[in-house]
């Protein structure tokens, strides 16, 4: 489990240069803590797709600067290539389309209805994928989980068609992973080894999953690969990014659909139509695998993060200089409120020095009293700078404390 806190902040975001999306004045989360693997892997952020006022796909549809609709393309298993597509694309011939409720939760809920392993259904009833909040396909997540007596038949089902395949010891002891040995390191060969599985979705919308879409690499034992299909205790199915591998998942919320498309996402720009509002793929490189070591349950509910993707900004393709006459910040500070006037002069001389600009260019524009209680006044404050030299290097400002 991962948790986030913070304040809200309101500025104008910009989509690269690249982007047909011009900048928006948006509402983003500034954390000051974090726990769990959102700490352990050290992301710059996270950005929320899911539904609900705060998410940057609601803000932008409800500004009027997008369709009602969104893509993202997910790289492969040894292969980066990520990509984002804000707003509606023509459908494409190939896709896959299953349908979504949109007023189940704020999660992006699919009807998963039948699971196939090598052309032979599971014996499921399709009621098993409709516990709790159904089934969620969530990019938020790595892995996939199915509740109990899915997980069951789906992991003896696979374990079935293994063949020669020689069972190993999974990378990490304290977790029980079902991992496999003999397939060798050439990805491309891995459904040789492994079967095709296909989950329907609604009556007939069929979506087949290769290999790297239910595996993980082993990190210890070359040519071995592990499940990456887990147990919930919870009666929800949660369809993680290790299902869209190399695939190409458009959320069309408008017409309450969510669409797939097996594709390699370092090429998706050349099949895409033109006028589509994206943030292109970085150029793509190897990528080494390192997944932390999966959780064994999800705990109830799933993360209200739900879709979120750390999203690369594009290189500038062109250096472009912009002017400002000025830029203003506001500020809340717990301070005394007569101290804070008589070392208000520290105060601009230490803001100056963290954002590497003159004195002369830094001064008070109002300050506020807000709160006040027995000790202390909270202090709001406008500073304005006339950024003749102004650098952008410093991510954080440190304040001096006056107490």
């Amino acid at each position: 489990m991962s948790s986030s806190k913070g304040v809200l902040g309101k500025d104008l975001i910009g989509f690269g240069q690249d982007s047909q999306l011009a900048p928006q004045d948006l509402l983003f989360g500034c954390e000051t803590s974090e726990t769990g693997d959102l700490y352990l892997q050290h992301a710059d952020g996270i950005m929320g797709l899911g539904r609900g006022p705060l998410s940057i796909v609601d803000q932008l549809v409800g500004s009027g600067a997008m369709a009602d609709a969104f893509s993202l393309c997910y790289g492969g298993m040894d292969v980066g290539g990520g990509a984002m597509i804000l707003g509606a694309i023509p459908p494409l011939p190939e896709m896959v389309f299953a349908p979504s409720d949109p007023y189940r939760s704020y999660y992006y809920n699919l009807n998963l209805s039948e699971i196939w392993v090598q052309g032979i259904r599971l014996e499921l009833e399709s009621s098993i994928f409709n516990g709790k909040f159904g089934t969620v396909l969530d990019s938020g997540t790595t892995y996939a989980y199915l509740p109990d007596q899915a997980f069951e038949a789906f992991r003896d089902a696979v374990i079935n068609q293994l063949g020669a395949l020689q069972a190993v010891d999974g990378p990490e002891p304290s977790y029980p992973d079902i991992c496999y040995a003999g397939a060798g390191s050439d990805i491309t060969q891995l459904d040789q080894h492994f079967p095709p599985i296909d989950f329907v979705f609604g009556e007939n919308s069929k979506v087949t999953l290769a290999p790297e879409n239910y595996l993980f690499k082993h990190t210890k034992v070359p040519g071995a690969y592990c499940l990456g299909f887990f147990k919930n205790q919870d009666a929800t199915t949660l369809l993680g990014g290790i299902v869209v591998r190399n695939m190409l998942v458009t959320y069309d919320r408008s017409n309450h659909q969510i669409g797939f498309l097996k594709t390699n996402c370092t090429n998706l720009w050349s099949i895409l139509p033109g006028n589509t509002t994206a943030i292109p793929p970085p150029p793509s490189t190897p990528v080494n695998e390192q997944i932390p070591p999966p959780s064994q349950e999800i705990s109830s509910p799933p993360p209200v993060t739900s879709n979120l993707l750390p999203v690369p900004a594009p290189a500038p393709s062109t250096e472009v200089e912009q002017e400002y006459e000025s830029i203003e910040f506001m500020i809340a500070l717990g301070a005394n409120y007569t101290t804070f006037l008589n070392q208000s002069s520290l105060f601009l001389s230490s803001i100056a020095t963290e954002l590497v600009v003159l004195p002369s260019q830094v001064s008070i524009k109002e300050v506020k009293k807000v709160q006040q209680d027995d000790k202390q006044v909270v202090v709001r404050f406008i500073i304005t700078l006339q950024p003749q030299q102004f650098s952008t290097s410093h991510a954080e400002v440190s304040l001096p404390i006056i107490s």
